[in-house]
């Protein structure tokens, strides 16, 4: 009966990682910095960013950047007027089918386990019996 289960689990899991929907990334657009900010003070550096032929000057979630330097950030600029790095948001397709990955193998770790700490009968011994 265990082996089965098992079986039934991996088919489950591989089948989910196979299946499993990738996340799209997030639109991109390219920026160039404008204005360099010390990265001692937790300053922004301010880009232009251009987004489809449009050019929106804001602040980009990081310092440190050379002016002149172009990034590429993730589109469109947030209400607070900051863009961050596209490097540094994950585009969650590996993240997703690691996430299912990690959870099918702990189900069947945990199932493994109950079965290994189960109750079993204890063996009677005919000196007992009597």
């Amino acid at each position: 009966m265990l082996p089965a289960l098992a079986s039934g689990a991996v088919l489950v899991v591989v089948g989910a990682i196979a299946g499993a929907p990738s996340a799209e990334s997030p639109p991109r657009g390219r920026a160039v910095v404008v204005d360099s900010a010390s990265c001692a003070g937790g300053g922004f550096d301010v880009v232009d960013v251009d987004a489809g032929g449009t050019v929106t000057r804001a602040r980009l979630d990081g310092c440190g950047h050379a002016a002149g330097q172009t990034v590429d950030v993730v589109v469109p600029v947030g209400p607070d007027g900051v863009v961050q790095a596209a490097s540094t948001v994950p585009d969650g397709s590996s993240a997703t089918r690691l996430w299912v990955a990690l959870l099918g193998l702990s189900g069947v770790a945990g199932g493994f386990l109950a079965h290994r700490l189960r109750p079993r009968p204890q063996a009677t011994s005919s000196a007992d019996a009597a």
